[in-house]
């Protein structure tokens, strides 16, 4: 497993991009297969609370455009080489059902996020508009994995590699009031 790793793209080789301004992806996981460079797992990851959360609802577009977008917008091209990727979601408050209905609906609608003034970057940030979602976007419920019963998937169309990407999205709950474990 790989955290922070650089997102290379054939422009960061060229030159046209230079390596301190290149993406970079959250975790990359690797299994045992004979290719070890092809095939891999990426995984995005991001806090995430309900959208009328008045502290925290901006979270669920930072989640869809800093997070999903990066794997099929063209200026990203995440995970262009593979088929299959995943958001992992922290959930600081709120039922996962309830997020799960907030992204699905703000991802058919596009005004921009709140912009903090803390991030240039986030000016460089596509918006909603900048991908036609439909309700074949949407989140949809899955089977649970071990010990994560919140997961849902999503399969998004990719332009710029001519290929669609299946999303897993796990989100994980913590109990921050229990300090201790108990």
């Amino acid at each position: 497993m790989q955290f922070q790793e650089v997102n290379y793209i054939p422009e960061l080789e060229t030159g046209e991009i230079p390596l301190n301004q290149a993406k970079k992806l959250d975790l990359r996981m690797h299994g045992q297969w004979e290719v070890y460079d092809e095939v891999c797992f990426i995984w995005e990851c991001k806090l995430i609370a309900p959208g009328s959360d008045d502290k925290h609802g901006h979270l669920v577009y930072k989640y869809i455009i800093e997070g999903m977008l990066r794997f099929f917008h063209e200026e990203w091209k995440y995970a262009n080489y593979v088929d299959d990727s995943g958001m992992l979601g922290y959930v600081l408050t709120g039922e996962v059902p309830t997020i799960v209905d907030d992204i699905n609906q703000k991802m058919l609608i596009s005004p921009r996020p709140r912009q903090s003034s803390k991030s240039i970057s986030q000016a460089k940030q596509p918006s909603l508009s900048s991908y036609d979602f439909s309700v074949s976007d949407f989140l949809k419920p899955s089977s649970p994995i071990g010990a994560f019963p919140h997961v849902y998937q999503s399969c998004h169309d990719r332009t710029f590699c001519n290929r669609p990407i299946h999303l897993y999205h796990l989100f994980l709950i913590f109990d921050f009031n229990n300090q201790n474990g108990s």
